[in-house]
């Protein structure tokens, strides 16, 4: 088997993702084995299909959202993560100065580049970058949502705020940290714990935004 598997969500993003397979196949040739997703599909059962199946480097193609279900059956693992950012947003790769070009992205790759990136777990989820509760996952699956009737990215995101805003729910959020409890009510923006990608180098930050005054 290849030792380079490359998923890729065609549901990440408005590009053509059978394109871009093909653009794939012609830059890594036989070292890599790609895989193009059925939506809805278990990525992370892919994941581990592909180790045991001898895959050194698990190349997520997609957005923030297909990196995060990769990333947890390869974290704590000698295996390495590669991007492709092929998302809306694409937090993750810019965070980590990955190229957003695609044959600049496979360049990385290819060179066998590489950078420790932190991880953490909320409620038995591993996940890397962040992870957040309130106003920002539901406004990324109200913009899913949109983009998957066919609205461009942009205008999808901006429904999906205005809808968001517009009911804004609101949440008790209760800290224990470093021996003091915070107890505060949040809604309108976010409560966020994040596990940086490249600057923090082990800490893990937790911010809670309370609720907005309109």
């Amino acid at each position: 088997m290849p030792s380079i598997e490359i998923i890729i969500n065609p549901g990440a993003g408005a590009d053509d993702k059978r394109e871009i397979a093909q653009t794939l196949t012609a830059l890594f040739g036989p070292s890599a084995h790609i895989i193009l997703t059925e939506n809805g599909e278990d990525l992370s059962e892919i994941v581990r299909r592909s180790l045991s199946d001898g895959a050194k480097t698990i190349v997520a193609g997609g957005g923030d959202g297909t990196i995060s279900a990769v990333a947890p059956a390869i974290a704590g693992g000698g295996n390495r993560l590669g991007v492709l950012p092929l998302g809306t947003l694409n937090h993750f790769a810019k965070d980590l100065s990955i190229p957003l070009d695609l044959k600049e992205a496979a360049k990385v790759i290819l060179a066998g580049r590489t950078k420790p990136v932190d991880a953490a777990e909320v409620n038995g989820r591993v996940f890397i970058n962040n992870s957040s509760l309130g106003l920002y996952p539901e406004v990324v699956r109200g913009r899913e949502l949109h983009e998957r009737l066919g609205h461009g990215k942009w205008s999808s995101l901006l429904r999906s705020a205005i809808r968001v805003f517009r009911r804004y729910p609101v949440f008790v959020v209760r800290i224990d940290a470093d021996g003091e409890k915070i107890v505060t009510r949040a809604s309108g923006c976010k409560f966020a714990i994040c596990s940086a990608a490249n600057a923090f180098h082990g800490k893990i930050f937790a911010v809670a935004i309370a609720r907005l005054p309109f």
